[in-house]
């Protein structure tokens, strides 16, 4: 609200009395009339005179209490501004005489504000009117985004500003150690000379002339020694299998892991497959027979990746046949001959290869899943030999060794029990003659 300020001119009525004074100097027979004059004119200028005490400010929290005292009987204003901002009206009335208090709530943090108390001489917030101010300052409210990033042997440390904050106390410590403190203006600062190796805490406030804010909640950082990524790995070795590429390397010194990379192009177009690993061997099975694919390796710690290794060779994935069964195991009966054999990695099916004294080995099983074949139909009394082969989808593979030989036998024919006797019919009675 705006505020009439009395601009120092002279009341009327003392402006006439003066002119009549004057006039008495210049004509002495008018001294009777200005005494009267006087008399008359005296009860009209004299304006009520009183004191405007300063207002009083107390920063509670957020909210300010303003005392102040407006004279009994006279108009005031209380009015409360920021900078140079327009002053706002908080409070008016006639005054009491008596001590006031109002309390202004809800004031931002960090703000610095100024209470006037504007006193008028009648009963009208209007003519002559004196004034008094009071300035406060609230503390700031705490700094936000609190963040510590370790290096070596140090620990940068940096917050959001508060406003109003003219300074910043920031306090650390390790363990349960008494806190080090230091202020700074900024809202960034560096700790040195620290520990390697040992768990920091950091808290920072804000501060101005109205006071201090509550410490941010604390964060914690290890400053550990300086880290440099690690050189990059040798060449690695590939082996194509069927649909499949092994791969290899050597160990890197420092080094948390590895990033394997593909591509198949040998200098260029090369992209990570997989995640991070920290073995120093893998097998790449997301790949196509008959393409040609090239790796490299890259080694990377907590400082950075290295370089990519060199390329590889090419390594093309092929479909190959399974590799040769182990020697078949066989068993005789009669006319027939089981054969069984450990499974092969990679194999779709089997074949059964029959030889008999004298002849070549022959397919016989027509080709089976399984791992077992019984070859019926055969001559009892005649020595066989088996061997087995299996196939997939590249063809087939080598024969194994050759069974032993075994031969089929009839088999014997079972006893038949002796019948039991039957007992002898018991004598009938010869019949009595008739008389």
């Amino acid at each position: 609200m705006a505020t009439h300020m009395s601009g120092g001119s002279v009341p009327p009525a003392r402006s006439a009395l003066s002119r009549i004074r004057s006039d008495a100097v210049r004509r002495p027979a008018a001294v009777l009339f200005l005494a009267q004059m006087s008399v008359a004119l005296l009860p009209v200028t004299a304006l009520a005179q009183h004191t405007v005490l300063s207002p009083t400010a107390t920063v509670i929290g957020t909210s300010v209490e303003v005392g102040y005292t407006a004279t009994s009987g006279n108009r005031f204003e209380l009015t409360r501004s920021e900078g140079r901002s327009t002053a706002t009206l908080i409070a008016c009335g006639t005054g009491t005489g008596v001590a006031s208090t109002y309390t202004d709530a809800d004031q931002a943090a960090g703000s610095t504000l100024t209470y006037t108390l504007v006193q008028y001489d009648g009963t009208k917030c209007s003519g002559h009117a004196k004034n008094a101010s009071v300035t406060v300052t609230l503390a700031p409210a705490s700094p936000g985004n609190l963040q510590a990033t370790p290096g070596d042997a140090q620990v940068a440390v940096t917050w959001s500003a508060s406003t109003g904050a003219t300074s910043y106390r920031l306090r650390y410590r390790t363990g349960v150690s008494d806190y080090t403190e230091a202020v700074t203006s900024t809202t960034a600062t560096t700790v040195t000379g620290l520990l390697n190796g040992s768990l920091y805490e950091f808290t920072v406030r804000a501060e101005n002339a109205g006071g201090s804010s509550a410490y941010a909640a604390a964060v914690t950082a290890t400053p550990l020694t300086a880290l440099v990524r690690p050189s990059a790995p040798a060449k690695p070795s590939v082996a194509a299998g069927d649909a499949s590429v092994a791969l290899s390397w050597e160990a890197v010194t420092g080094a948390d892991g590895y990033r394997l990379y593909r591509s198949n192009q040998r200098n260029n177009g090369y992209a990570q497959i997989g995640g991070d690993r920290t073995a120093t061997s893998a097998t790449d099975i997301d790949v196509v027979n008959g393409t040609t694919y090239y790796y490299r390796v890259a080694a990377f710690n907590l400082a950075g990746e290295s370089e990519q290794s060199s390329s590889s060779d090419a390594a093309r994935p092929q479909a190959v046949v399974p590799a040769a069964p182990g020697t078949p195991t066989v068993s005789a009966g009669d006319a027939r001959v089981t054969v069984s054999w450990e499974a092969v990695a990679g194999a779709t099916g089997y074949f059964v290869y029959r030889n008999s004294t004298g002849n070549s080995f022959k397919e016989v099983s027509g080709g089976v899943s399984s791992t077992s074949f019984t070859d019926t139909g055969l001559a009892n009394g005649t020595a066989y030999v088996y061997r087995v082969s299996a196939f997939n989808g590249a063809g087939e593979g080598p024969q194994s060794p050759a069974s032993q030989s075994v031969t089929p036998t009839a088999a014997e024919p079972q006893p038949q029990p002796e019948p039991e006797p039957q007992p002898e019919p018991e004598p009938q009675p010869e019949p009595e003659p008739q008389p």
